[in-house]
């Protein structure tokens, strides 16, 4: 590298700290609060970059998703936030739309991608566009217009994407969806110390969520988007129905290329990273030991699912972390005993 290239990056970097502290200060002077409410204007810029699927196969949805209709302003009153702070990449809040509309019910949930709020920027993250504020909201745009057919299903509703105005004139971008009534994906240590961890028909019960949430990641990889970011705590067990998972945050989504016989591929070479969150959410729901034994399983039917765990390196790189995951639960379940 040139010494004049050397001087170039630091310049870049010196612009990037100088842009990030700025915004910085405003979220600090002017924080959001319960009780507040804001107002968003439709980003119509999202109707080039956003195409629903048309995937070989795949039937288009009979209604638009709310991000191609009319609807050009949206008015939240915020009550409570449930994933936000400093070093965040984005800020989620529980909200009450103004004025409340029957079909959406009472509460969604917004999501703002608040650059000001972000980690620290530096050489390594900064560097791809997927880390700054424009690059997380575009995926999930894309992702979630992918993925029309399995809204209010398989991920949360959308109820489209704004540019809102927050306190202090700052301006960022927002996503409007539905309040999922779940809890992020854990290891159910409760049910191993009162004993009923072993009982048949708890293993079964753990056996249908393995396969729902494996059904809900494949159905994600059939519409043509890897996730980017699969892990337990973007994982919502439902409330009313344990056995059935949402799936959220697509920030880092990518969309891919699924034709018809080819979604096996896709997912048998696809992210190692998501390969992996879906081992780690798999081990949050069942003994690893038992995760391997079942993926051995899969791979030797002619499930669709399948192609998750056909690398045979896949499993091999897995089991001697199953015994090391293995200990780690045991000893956590002895702990919480106490």
């Amino acid at each position: 590298m040139t010494q004049n290239a050397r001087l170039d990056l630091f310049q870049q970097e010196k612009e990037k700290q100088g842009f990030w502290l700025e915004r910085k200060e405003l979220a600090i002077e002017h924080p959001l609060s319960p009780e507040i409410t804001i107002t968003g204007v439709r980003d119509e810029q999202l109707d080039d970059v956003c195409e629903p699927a048309s995937q070989p196969g795949i039937a288009s949805p009979s209604e638009p998703h709310p991000l191609y209709k009319p609807s050009t302003c949206v008015m939240l009153k915020l009550i409570r936030g449930l994933h936000v702070g400093p070093n965040c990449w984005s800020q989620v809040w529980l909200t009450q739309r103004r004025p409340l509309r029957e079909s959406e019910g009472a509460d969604c949930v917004a999501k703002f991608v608040q650059e000001g709020l972000f980690p620290k920027p530096d050489s390594f993250c900064e560097g791809p566009e997927i880390c700054r504020a424009t690059g997380l909201y575009r995926r999930e745009a894309q992702a979630y217009a992918r993925m029309e057919s399995i809204q209010g299903k398989i991920i949360p509703k959308s109820y489209g994407f704004y540019t809102f105005t927050l306190p202090g004139n700052q301006m960022v971008q927002g996503h409007v969806m539905e309040y999922i009534d779940g809890t992020p994906l854990v290891h159910d240590y409760k049910s191993m110390r009162d004993g009923t961890w072993e009982l048949p028909v708890a293993r079964e019960e753990r056996r249908r969520s393995m396969i729902s949430l494996v059904d809900a990641v494949y159905a994600i990889y059939a519409l043509g988007v890897n996730h980017g970011d699969l892990r337990p705590s973007n994982v919502l067990q439902l409330r009313t129905d344990p056995v059935r998972y949402v799936i959220i945050d697509f920030g880092r989504a990518s969309l891919i290329d699924v034709g018809r016989g080819r979604i096996r591929d896709q997912l048998s070479y696809g992210q190692r990273e998501d390969r992996m969150g879906l081992w780690e959410c798999l081990c949050e729901i069942e003994e690893a030991e038992f995760v391997l034994e079942w993926m051995k399983e899969c791979m030797t039917s002619e499930a669709p699912l399948t192609g998750l765990f056909q690398k045979k390196e896949f499993l091999e790189y897995n089991a001697p972390r199953a015994r090391g995951i293995e200990y780690r639960y045991r000893e956590s379940a002895k702990h919480y005993a106490i």
